[in-house]
């Protein structure tokens, strides 16, 4: 939905239709608040840290859900997408085919 609102703030125009529209017509500003009401920022899914960790410390990767919900996992060389999913199904209950994780705003796909 970003890219809708970034469209119409960047050429005055619906991206589905080339209607007019501007960011102070009533019904737009309704649908912004609506998606602010409805997915207010939140963190990425996947965080990084730039603080180096001592060397005897594992790396960890941050998921946070939607909802609320957050946890940490272990970072391990070998994990992949695939392994990460399950992992967090395991720890949130939700199952992998409705997971999107996002790393720096590119979404990491099962290959």
């Amino acid at each position: 939905m970003q890219c809708v609102t970034h469209f119409v703030k960047n050429a005055n125009r619906c991206s589905q239709c080339s209607q007019n529209v501007t960011t102070d017509n009533v019904r737009y500003c309704e649908f912004v608040e609506t998606l602010e009401r409805l997915f207010p920022e939140t963190p990425h899914l996947l965080t990084e840290t730039t603080d180096a960790a001592p060397e005897d410390v594992n790396p960890t990767i941050s998921v946070f859900m939607l909802g609320g919900d957050s946890t940490v996992f272990e970072y391990q060389p070998s994990m992949t997408v695939k392994h990460l999913k399950l992992k967090v199904k395991e720890r949130l209950g939700t199952s992998p085919e409705k997971q999107r994780l996002l790393y720096k705003d590119q979404e990491l796909k099962v290959s």
